[in-house]
């Protein structure tokens, strides 16, 4: 989960244990039927919130999109240098940054395929 997002659902869920706990105090006994809703619509958001997170994978996800800008950056390079040293580039090194660039898009989808179709749909993706 992203730092922000921990953040916030620690204060609503420390929140939800607060209004759970004054509810019962004879003060805010006239507040508890309000002050349960609130706690239950709170607890819901922390839930949905954390699910997503967990869900999204997002520093997985982060991980994986730096490696393959990486690759990218490196295909890019090779090609620079290609240009700057050779006055046409062959057709085969062409072909090679090529297939190198559809391999890693090939690679990027696969990876999420695998992660994506079991979370959504149970089970293992059949390729």
């Amino acid at each position: 989960m992203t730092g922000g997002i921990q953040l916030i659902a620690i204060i609503i869920g420390s929140s939800v244990t607060v209004l759970l706990g004054l509810k019962t105090n004879q003060i805010f006994s006239d507040l508890a039927p309000k002050m349960d809703i609130a706690a239950l619509v709170m607890s819901a958001i922390v839930t949905l919130v954390t699910g997503w997170e967990t869900f999204a994978d997002y520093p997985s996800r982060w991980i994986r999109y730096r490696t393959i800008l990486a690759v990218l950056y490196d295909i890019r390079d090779d090609l620079e240098y290609y240009h700057s040293t050779m006055k046409e580039i062959p057709d085969e090194k062409i072909k090679e940054l090529y297939d190198r660039l559809k391999a890693a898009i090939r690679e990027s989808n696969e990876e999420w395929l695998n992660r994506r179709v079991p979370a959504i749909f149970g089970g293992k993706r059949k390729s």
